[in-house]
């Protein structure tokens, strides 16, 4: 609980404190790594790779810009943002075994939901997501449903 009380503490702070992603210098964006925006390709890699190379640089904001990015399980780092432009969505592959089985350090109610995230992030510090883009987990697909009534 006390964790909690000092994440919600902390977040006050960053929004009392007038944080905005424009006073950051480092700025990624996740075309630069390859993703493309097209609701077909698979682009887990190329956004993961900005995240770890924004994190590696001292944090910062990975832009996701306009368009549909299709991917699997990202996970965010240390003092990265991800910043959803308008217009732009990350979109859930509706194929559950380009996920992998993260067993968080707390345990949820054995849930298998709790285990195949579209963003995870455990034991990591000034993250957060901003921005008016949309975050498509896809739990309605078959491909999802399927897998976890076994």
């Amino acid at each position: 609980m006390k964790d909690l009380i000092f994440a919600f503490s902390i977040l006050f702070l960053i929004v009392s404190s007038g944080w905005s992603e424009d006073r950051v210098q480092n700025h990624f964006n996740i075309t630069a790594y390859g993703a493309v925006g097209d609701s077909l390709t698979n682009n887990t890699t190329a956004i993961q790779s900005a995240i770890d190379d924004c994190q590696k640089q001292g944090g910062g904001v990975v832009l996701v810009p306009s368009g549909v990015f299709m991917t699997g399980t990202i996970f965010l780092r240390d003092r990265v943002c991800l910043v959803l432009s308008p217009g732009s969505e990350l979109r859930a592959i509706p194929d559950i075994s380009v996920f992998p089985d993260t067993e968080p350090e707390i345990p949820g109610n054995g849930n298998i939901f709790f285990r195949h995230a579209l963003i995870y992030a455990e034991n990591a510090n000034a993250i957060g997501i901003r921005g008016q883009g949309t975050i498509n987990g896809q739990g309605h697909a078959e491909a999802f449903k399927q897998k976890t009534r076994n």
